[in-house]
């Protein structure tokens, strides 16, 4: 191929790798967005909100997991997600929030939807996914390619020849706001 070739291959490989690129964005689209208060989207990894304050009291908080894998949904009092207490893994210590813990929606399948109320009195809140799963934990894997023993934590490998994938640690957690009535 000659020169002139080349660079067209070249530019013609930089405007297919930026189309690609603007494709796929990591924002909700429209369509897919939560459209109210109260409202949380799960999917791997990270959960959305449209950010709308609700008003202290009796709400009614729904989630739609868009995403493949089981979620749920924990409602904490806090400030943001950096002050709760972790475990060794990545995943948040639940144990230390008691006192805070509002409530949770447990196991969301995969592209179904869940609601549940709960009193929410004025303040700040974090809701995040605490689920933590250990996958390909066949530890006959070893020397074929597997991993055995990392301890990469915060959603790498685990010690049992497999993935852990921590939740939390993989960007599950976001926060919203209960306005004073």
């Amino acid at each position: 191929m000659n020169r002139a070739g080349k660079l067209r291959l070249g530019v013609a490989a930089v405007l297919v790798f930026g189309i690609v690129a603007t494709g796929c964005s990591s924002e909700a689209t429209p369509s897919s967005a939560p459209v109210g208060a109260g409202q949380f989207r799960l999917d791997e990894w990270s959960i959305k909100s449209d950010g709308a304050p609700l008003t202290a009291g009796r709400q009614t908080i729904k989630v739609s997991n868009t995403g493949h894998e089981t979620h749920e949904l924990i409602i904490v009092s806090a400030k943001d997600a950096t002050s709760l207490p972790r475990k060794s893994d990545g995943s948040v210590d639940e144990e230390q929030l008691a006192s805070v813990t509002i409530g949770e929606i447990a196991d969301i399948s995969a592209g179904t939807s869940a609601q549940k109320s709960f009193t929410l009195p004025a303040g700040p809140y974090v809701v995040y996914c605490n689920v933590v799963e250990q996958m390909g934990t066949d530890s006959s894997n070893a020397g074929n390619g597997g991993m055995t023993s990392g301890g990469m934590g915060s959603g790498g490998m685990g010690s049992g020849g497999g993935m852990t994938h921590v939740h939390f640690a993989l960007g599950m957690h976001t926060t919203f706001t209960v306005a004073a009535s």
